[in-house]
């Protein structure tokens, strides 16, 4: 005999059949629950609901949800019958936190990740956003100029962990179909017009991803005169102008994070390439990232 409780089973209930709980004290934005939507999709329904004998759920609301999201006839339940009404309480928050208490080898995740995006996968289907992905490409390649570029180490390892923070306090917005919209990589700016190109694009984007990323690409690396700050400030303001009278509804919630992150990696490059006055020009592209990322959509 077992020492432990053990599932024996999982059955199969319809969604009108389960209880959530009134307490729950976790929370679910239509975002995440969007996030455990598409993975479903992506995985198969492979974590099923716990609930009581009385059909209450102790874990899996948001599936629930995403269930729901997706109109599913039923789902996979397990039934705890061997809990007491206090261990029931307790597990609503103990299933949780628990797995809040793990952490990360940041150097193999970045792999990883990096891996699964070289290989063309959504990485967004692991829970990870684009920026968090960045984030953590950008810290694991970081560490090595520690010693050999020190000042500009520290500078960008404080611009990551603000561009961090701003990104877990912002939800992550819808994502949209790269082709056929005004995207970074797909125009090129003469300073009249723009000219389309075709080259790789993503398939599904934060619209803030892109954006960013290409304003952070029109900041000069080593402006010869006032003018040429002056001619990239105008560029992106009449590229934001165009891609806003297509999408008039787009908020640039996290514009800002993502146009950090650009100059981020830019600086980075900097460092390892280090061309003539290099140091100059990556903590020129630091100061600006932090800038940038300070500055409210639309200004």
């Amino acid at each position: 005999m077992l020492p432990y409780p053990m599932a024996q089973r999982i059955e199969h209930w319809p969604l009108d059949r389960l209880i959530p709980y009134i307490r729950n004290p976790r929370t679910h934005s239509e975002a995440q629950v969007a996030q455990i939507a598409a993975s479903i999709v992506e995985f198969g329904f492979l974590n099923p609901i716990l609930v009581d004998t009385n059909a209450g759920i102790i874990a899996g609301h948001g599936r629930l949800r995403a269930a729901r999201k997706l109109e599913l006839p039923e789902v996979p339940v397990i039934v705890l019958d061997h809990l007491t009404e206090s261990q029931k309480r307790a597990y609503v928050i103990a299933d949780n936190k628990l797995a809040q208490n793990a952490g990360w080898d940041r150097e193999i995740l970045a792999i990883e990740l990096q891996g699964l995006v070289d290989l063309d996968f959504d990485v967004e289907l692991t829970g990870f956003s684009l920026a968090e992905v960045e984030i953590e490409r950008l810290q694991s390649r970081l560490e090595q100029f520690k010693m050999s570029a020190p000042k500009t180490f520290f500078l960008l390892r404080d611009l990551l962990k603000h561009i961090a923070v701003k990104a877990e306090k912002t939800t992550p917005e819808s994502p949209v179909a790269s082709h056929g919209d005004y995207k970074y990589n797909q125009f090129l700016y003469d300073g009249e017009r723009f000219g389309m190109i075709d080259v790789e694009y993503f398939v599904q984007a934060e619209p803030s991803f892109d954006l960013g990323k290409y304003c952070g690409h029109l900041v000069p690396s080593n402006p010869k005169d006032w003018s040429d700050s002056a001619r990239a400030e105008e560029c992106r303001r009449v590229f934001l102008d165009a891609y806003l009278s297509v999408r008039p509804g787009y908020k640039g919630a996290r514009f800002s994070l993502y146009e950090a992150l650009s100059l981020a990696t830019r600086s980075l490059v900097v460092a390892w390439s280090q061309p003539r006055n290099w140091e100059h020009t990556a903590e020129t592209l630091v100061a600006m990232g932090f800038e940038r990322l300070k500055t409210p959509w639309g200004e």
